[in-house]
């Protein structure tokens, strides 16, 4: 070729370059280059696109960082591996989309129609994004959770741990039904058939017992400690009460009855022990109700939630999200605050023996029985409810209790014949098993720095483990 005619060439393709720009700019559609057969990567980062028409559009590989692009028509457009991390999405039509590998990390996604899009690979998407965008069961299975590359841990691999036990096997009084441990494993604390919660506090070679916090009335049913204050437990009993107590104070400083909901089974404090989230039960009338309340004083309801047959799996760490599970369905998970389905979680559907929140909220273990006597461990995303890797090595045997470390690096398995396995979540790598009790694990719960994992046995003991590095 001439290089006048190289020339010309240049300067015709700069002129399409910046007509397309500007075309963007103007809120018309990107089609030039794609009619054309040439790929360009758009430069629309920060773009005000609002309210633009862009259905059906060619926008894969672009640039839309921080773009606003809040009611804008993208429905059946093509976004694959475009950076929209940052972009305001909100009312967005993405009705049939392609967001195959697309960047959507800080996205706002409320009131986005998301029905029928493709997303599959698209990274950086978190459960909060999702909770005020339409979803629907096709959407939402081919979500991926997975981090984009760039923002993943560049570090090695978790590094392989045991777990050696604190001291001796501490024997408790009652029918045990749940336990807590304090941030720094300082303080466990324990729910048996009993209305007092009985406290230990860690002591040299071991754990030493303390005076308990002595009840009044029915059986407490679960307990939790403060993250925020080690030295606050919270109970939930069979009468419907909820109550807040300091270590070493002979009563409660704060209650909370609500017999009318049924008994309190399960409780948990926010990662910032602000909120406290509670599930209670009623069997008679098959309802299970969700409250949660603002500290200081229980009493102060924020929302309530009423569920007709679903057993209550687990909180997220923020209570947010709710995962639950009904016979001979997927698992679901629910929007905590006004009780919505977001999202099944894809190849769920058998018994549920237990479950767990990674500390982030952003991945899900479940026990599921897989046939027979054989029970798997597997992890979700949350974001997606796809499953994510294969399940870690089933074993013969129910799963009771699931617990994952803060930094989610880690999870440990409590089984009915009183083993613990703990994976390294990173690679499903089995780490170590123990026979931690003679009998069933009933609950199990980590430190908040990680260092050391309670077990509460059918054997009506409790143990506290350290994670070793091997």
């Amino acid at each position: 070729m001439k290089t006048h005619h190289r020339i010309v060439l240049v300067v015709a393709l700069t002129v399409i370059l910046a007509v397309a720009q500007a075309a963007v700019s103007d809120r018309t559609a990107p089609w030039l280059f794609s009619r054309l057969g040439v790929r360009v990567n758009l430069n629309l980062a920060g773009a005000d696109l609002r309210g633009s028409r862009l259905r059906g559009r060619d926008l894969a590989f672009a640039e839309m960082k921080g773009a606003d692009l809040r009611k804008a028509d993208l429905n059946g457009a093509y976004l694959d591996s475009s950076d929209l991390s940052g972009a305001d999405l909100g009312g967005a039509d993405l009705n049939g989309a392609r967001l195959r590998g697309a960047k959507l990390q800080d996205a706002v996604l409320e009131g986005a129609d998301l029905r029928g899009a493709d997303l599959a690979e698209a990274t950086g998407l978190s459960p909060a994004q999702l909770e005020r965008a339409q979803l629907d069961d096709a959407t939402a299975r081919r979500f991926n959770l997975r981090p984009p590359d760039d923002e993943a841990d560049e570090g090695e691999a978790a590094p392989a741990v045991s777990l050696e036990r604190v001291g001796g096997t501490i024997k408790v009084e009652s029918e045990p039904y749940e336990l807590a441990i304090s941030n720094d494993g300082g303080l466990v604390a324990f729910a048996g058939r009993s209305p007092d919660v009985q406290l230990w506090r860690s002591a040299e070679g071991g754990y030493e017992p303390l005076a308990p916090l002595k009840g009044d009335g029915p059986v407490v049913r679960s307990v939790a400690v403060s993250p925020a204050d080690g030295g606050v437990v919270a109970s939930g009993d069979e009468g419907g009460a909820v109550k807040l107590w300091r270590v070493g104070e002979a009563a409660p400083f704060d209650t909370a009855t609500a017999a009318d909901e049924g008994y309190v089974f399960s409780i948990k404090f926010s990662g910032d022990g602000q909120k406290l989230f509670t599930a209670r039960n009623k069997p008679a009338l098959r309802r299970r109700v969700m409250r949660v309340s603002k500290l200081p004083g229980v009493v102060n309801s924020l929302s309530t939630k009423t569920l007709d047959r679903d057993l209550v799996i687990d909180f997220s760490p923020e209570g947010n999200l709710l995962a639950v599970a009904a016979p001979g369905q997927d698992a679901r998970l629910l929007s905590f605050a006004d009780g919505r389905e977001l999202l099944p979680l894809s190849d769920s559907r058998g018994s549920v023996g237990a479950g767990a929140f990674s500390g982030d909220g952003s991945l899900l273990a479940l026990g599921v029985n897989a046939g027979g006597a054989r029970w798997k461990v597997q992890l979700w995303g949350t974001a997606g409810g796809q499953k994510i890797g294969e399940p870690f090595a089933p074993s013969t045997g129910e799963v009771e209790s699931l617990a994952f470390t803060p930094d989610g690096r880690y999870l440990a398995a409590g089984w009915v014949d009183g083993g613990i396995s703990l994976w390294r979540t990173g690679d499903g790598l089995l780490l170590h098993t123990i026979k931690a009790h003679r009998r069933h694990v009933y609950s199990m719960a980590f430190s908040g720095d990680g260092r050391f994992l309670a077990s509460l046995g059918g054997d009506r003991t409790m143990a506290v483990w350290q994670v070793k590095p091997k």
